[in-house]
């Protein structure tokens, strides 16, 4: 019992920050998503893109996101409005996600974005 214990403490407390990097779905704009820190069933990520108006990526997100199925993590940004989902393939952890779509409060009104074909940046 005690090295059960110690194992999870130590395997928590080496996780490495991952990036993963994808296309935005319908334009040929590159996206990313950090995995800052994971703890059971629940990651703590940050998106980045470039939205409608540029094409740089200009717009930086961060979400608390917990499990939600065996292939969905959700979350809400820290204003409230601001929505993500990650995906997985079924199987999978998240710390290998395969898309995420973003719903976030720009000025006035809502984008919304897939970043797709995420891969894991080495």
């Amino acid at each position: 019992m005690k090295f059960l214990l110690l194992s999870l403490l130590f395997s928590t407390s080496l996780f490495a920050q991952s990036e993963f990097v994808g296309k935005i779905s319908g334009h040929n704009s590159e996206c990313s998503l950090i995995l800052n820190k994971v703890e059971g069933n629940t990651a703590d990520i940050t998106v980045i893109f470039s939205d409608d108006h540029k094409s740089t990526l200009s717009e930086q997100l961060t979400f608390k996101i917990i499990q939600s199925t065996d292939v969905l993590w959700a979350g809400v940004g820290a204003n409230g409005r601001d929505r993500v989902q990650v995906r997985l393939n079924p199987g999978s952890a998240i710390t290998a996600p395969v898309s995420y779509a973003v719903r976030w409060l720009h000025g006035s009104h809502f984008h919304n974005i897939q970043c797709l074909n995420l891969k894991s940046v080495e």
